[in-house]
């Protein structure tokens, strides 16, 4: 029986460090996705930097929806609690890793009234079950999550506080700049039709002149030719054989 508390601390024990390293590893992806997200020369996929864009998609709608958040601190440990570590939200690992302590310490109670009261001699196994909580103890102070979760916190703070509006002001004046890039390229493009339009039309006016000049000059050829058939007449075959003679001679 006494060994059964042992054996449950143990598992308890294993139990928290899992807890832990899911708790750590959650942290430093959270600060890792704040570098990224406000590093442009970065890549960023979806998954790196999910927290951090949904956080901030939320404090935009709250903002733009002109809520009063009155505590930073208290709402991003309210987004926190809401997110997940693989398949379990934050608030059930969080508690889950503090109510383990306790449970470990109400086994090590338990088994001391037990051995009192059984008046067990195998000590070793309650000094055994004090190094485990002495363990507990002295990882939880190294790990320290609950610095670690304030100094997420404090970033995070800081970020939506001072440089959120900066982030605004930046998206803003690129969304204006993609803007007035869009007109400029309308603009040139509109100018472009109209300088070929008005080439075709300067070409279907010289072409018309140029019909036009063809014209004129067959009407004076024309004309011309009527002129000098007007000349003569009275001319009649011999003379035109004179004429030709003549021209031969």
């Amino acid at each position: 029986m006494i060994m059964l508390f042992l054996g449950v601390n143990i598992v308890l024990f294993l139990v928290y460090i899992f807890l832990l390293s899911m708790l750590s590893a959650y942290f430093k992806q959270i600060h890792t996705s704040v570098l990224i997200y406000t590093n442009n020369k970065v890549y960023k996929s979806y998954r790196q930097i999910e927290f951090v864009k949904t956080l901030l998609d939320e404090y935009r709608e709250a903002v733009c929806a002109n809520e009063l958040i009155e505590n930073m601190e208290i709402y991003i440990k309210r987004r926190l609690h809401k997110d997940y570590i693989g398949k379990f939200r934050y608030s059930f690992i969080e508690e889950c890793s503090l109510k383990v302590k306790w449970v470990m310490v109400c086994v090590v109670a338990l088994q001391l009234i037990y051995m009192v009261t059984v008046r067990s001699t195998q000590h070793y196994l309650l000094i055994s079950n004090v190094i485990l909580i002495i363990l507990v103890m002295v990882i939880t102070i190294i790990r320290g999550m609950p610095l670690r979760k304030a100094e997420i916190i404090l970033i995070l703070s800081d970020y939506l506080t001072n440089q959120y509006n900066i982030e605004a002001w930046k998206n803003d004046l690129h969304q204006q700049e993609k803007q007035l890039g869009r007109e400029n390229e309308y603009l040139k493009d509109t100018v472009e039709a109209q300088t070929d339009t008005i080439q075709q039309q300067k070409e279907q006016i010289e072409l018309l002149e140029t019909k036009l000049q063809m014209v004129m000059e067959f009407k004076i050829k024309e004309s011309k030719s009527f002129a000098e058939y007007r000349a003569y007449p009275e001319l009649k075959d011999k003379d035109i054989i004179k004429i030709i003679n003549d021209m031969n001679f």
